[in-house]
């Protein structure tokens, strides 16, 4: 009797917590067309399971069974990306990268089955239930792809199927990292130490990120059951009791089975670092020289479309938000384009003619993971604008102010595109003329020196407003000079001045101006951002020091009547273009870029100036001749260089290497405050002798 009840309870169980596969009718529809799937759907244990022979009803697919290792290849007939999946086995190869399916693959009936939910959205596909089914629905992507004819790795389609799910177990480039030594990860533009956040547990990489959520803008919230992140529209649930991650977006909600969750140790939270890359949609790449784990960006998605006045708009996607990229334009190849540093584009390369307005766009990543897109526009086209989105950016056309000439008693304002609004006002306590031209992208110097200094002493523009675009002219007045006349003519802004007489000009002799009065300086602080440059301690960025001093020396300049345009005021990352095309387009006498050298010879000291045109090299000697006397420090030369922003620069232009900070002596110097003031100074009477006898 007890055996019996033993067997039955045994039976009871196995029935209840094993269930039996169930086969069940469902429509499915997809673009339009109702498909009654063969083999049916099953469930088992609450999971939907589709088979792979129902695939190709869905999406033209090949299948083919390897006898040797048992494993089955789907290849798409239009991408031809590939599926290696296992029986028995929850990962599954994407086109050689790993993926995990939430259950593993089961036999019903001589159908190999797969989860329906994660199959569909490794496919690029979204899932809704119906009263009598499911509405499965491809990716914008796929629509894409079918329409381009492109061949891009199956990853894009991942990318835009709504689940965002990465849970890949690929290497990421990322050696087992011994301790003790400095660890840094870039994320957005900001460079962290984590050098005591991280430890590795059954060799996964743990990292406690705290301070990059707080910069990020990433919450992180504790319940008794989960540690939920949010960053905008997306929550990312980590359950407590069992490796699953839960990825919510407004339209969908995915829960993936991962190897690893979060521990909490010594109070604070180490999260893994690949599902949690994954579950943001990021890769990383390890910079091994500079110990930096670099994450990257994804471009995922590229649309072009008409606004509401007729304009085209171009708009990227990307798999996290970005920092606003600059346009540059080539006169040229009469093309734009975007630098995008730390990300990794998955967009078509090469898009010919997409509207008659817009000829080709091209798309590529570089092995320094910057990318670069170039677009070139129709000659009619106005300006480009580029506006940040919540993930990614759009570029609309508009019209630009372009010039300022400056006549006797005149100046008039250029415009590409017609103008259709503009308002003037005077601040008489500052005596400034303000000038603002509504629905404009400035493309005028920030700076532009007077041709007429008996009424303004200089003119100063900006992009007032971005939304709406709004360019502001400031003009800063003489004494007792007043408005005659404005109009509108054409697309052109005339100002008329009446002449000041004799009596208002003023009679008194003036001292001596400075050798750097009225004269445009551009001052680069280099590195900066995610690029930090020299790292002689854990604590110490080359990047902090160059700014530094750059801000002491823009303080002097200007004390002394000069224009200072700074390459960056703050810890951002300038790319090296940009920094040129700012002294470029400022139209600047001189252009002077701050560095500090370091060697893997600690004894390795002294000043080192470089140039590489030859209008340079004067500017580098007389700088390099005041460091040198001032610091008495070791005179290692003045050194050619075809170096970036001294090549592209149209000025005379020198880059700085006062210290090494790889030198002990030098480094203890140059932290000290004195020393500092002494470098400064010291900048500023090189470039003032210079200005002596240029």
């Amino acid at each position: 009797m007890r055996l019996y009840l033993a067997l039955f309870i045994s039976i009871f169980l196995v029935t209840t917590i094993y269930a039996k596969p169930t086969p069940f009718a469902v429509t499915l529809y997809v673009q339009g067309k109702s498909i009654s799937p063969q083999p049916p759907l099953i469930t088992e244990n609450g999971i939907s399971y589709i088979s792979i022979n129902t695939l190709k009803q869905i999406t033209p697919m090949s299948i083919h069974l390897n006898n040797k290792d048992n494993k089955y290849t789907l290849t798409h007939r239009k991408t031809g990306t590939t599926l290696i999946i296992t029986p028995s086995a929850r990962e599954v190869l994407v086109n050689k990268n790993t993926f995990f399916f939430n259950k593993a693959p089961i036999f019903f009936e001589n159908s190999l089955y797969i989860p329906l939910d994660m199959s569909l959205s490794i496919l690029g596909f979204s899932i809704s239930p119906t009263d009598n089914g499911y509405e499965i629905t491809p990716s914008k992507r796929i629509k894409a792809e079918q329409t381009i004819g492109t061949q891009d790795n199956f990853n894009t389609l991942l990318a835009s199927s709504g689940s965002e799910i990465r849970t890949t177990i690929d290497d990421y480039g990322i050696p087992k990292l011994l301790p003790n030594k400095p660890l840094f990860i870039s994320f957005g533009s900001t460079l962290h130490d984590i050098s005591d956040a991280y430890f590795y547990k059954d060799d996964t990489l743990y990292i406690a990120l705290n301070t990059v959520f707080t910069k990020e803008n990433i919450t992180i919230q504790e319940t008794p059951t989960s540690y939920i992140l949010t960053k905008a529209t997306k929550t990312i649930e980590f359950s407590k009791k069992s490796p699953i991650m839960t990825v919510s977006l407004p339209n969908s909600k995915t829960e993936t089975q991962i190897e690893n969750t979060p521990i909490k140790k010594d109070n604070q939270l180490y999260f893994p670092l690949r599902p949690l890359l994954g579950a943001l949609d990021l890769v990383s790449f390890w910079d091994k020289e500079k110990r930096i784990i670099k994450v990257l960006i994804k471009l995922k998605q590229i649309n072009i479309v008409q606004t509401h006045d007729n304009r085209p708009e171009i708009q990227v996607i990307t798999s996290y938000p970005i920092e606003r990229p600059t346009i540059q334009f080539d006169d040229v190849s009469k093309s734009y384009t975007i630098q995008l540093p730390d990300t990794k584009s998955v967009l078509p390369k090469n898009l010919q003619n997409p509207t008659d307005f817009i000829h080709s766009i091209k798309t590529v990543t570089t092995k320094t993971n910057t990318t670069y897109m170039e677009f070139k526009p129709a000659a009619t086209a106005d300006y480009p604008n580029l506006t940040l989105t919540e993930y990614g950016y759009r570029i609309n056309f508009h019209k630009s102010t372009t010039e300022i000439s400056q006549d006797p008693l005149k100046l008039i304002i250029k415009s590409k595109g017609s103008v259709k609004k503009y308002s003037i006002s005077k601040y008489k306590a500052e005596n400034r003329l303000i000038i603002d031209i509504q629905d404009t992208i400035c493309k005028l110097p920030q700076l532009i020196r007077s041709e007429n200094p008996q009424l303004y002493s200089q003119i100063r523009t900006s992009q007032f407003t971005e939304s709406p675009l709004q360019t502001r002219i400031v003009i800063d007045l003489e004494k007792n000079v007043e408005l005659s006349t404005h109009k509108l003519q054409g697309s052109d802004i005339e100002i008329t001045f009446k002449a000041p007489t004799l009596r208002e000009q003023k009679l008194t002799a003036k001292p001596k101006p400075s050798p750097v009065r009225s004269k445009i300086i551009i001052i680069d602080a280099g590195h900066g951002g995610r690029d930090p440059g020299a790292m002689p301690t854990r604590e110490f960025f080359e990047k902090d020091l160059t700014l530094d001093i750059a801000k002491r020396v823009e303080k002097k300049l200007t004390k002394n009547g000069a224009f200072v345009i700074m390459t960056r005021s703050e810890d951002a990352n300038t790319n090296l273009s940009t920094r040129t095309e700012m002294a470029n387009q400022n139209k600047a006498d001189i252009f002077v870029s701050i560095h500090f050298n370091a060697m893997y010879k600690p004894e390795v000291e002294g000043t080192e100036t470089y140039f590489y045109k030859s209008k340079d090299k004067a500017l580098a000697d007389s700088l390099h001749e005041s460091i040198t006397k001032s610091l008495e420090t070791k005179d290692n030369g003045v050194k050619k260089s075809q170096l970036y922003v001294l090549n592209h620069s149209e000025m005379p232009a020198t880059l700085l290497e006062p210290l090494y900070l790889s030198n002990e002596e030098n480094f203890k110097k140059i932290q000290k405050e004195p020393f500092k003031e002494l470098l400064a100074n010291a900048i500023v009477e090189g470039i003032s002798n210079y200005f002596k006898d240029h």
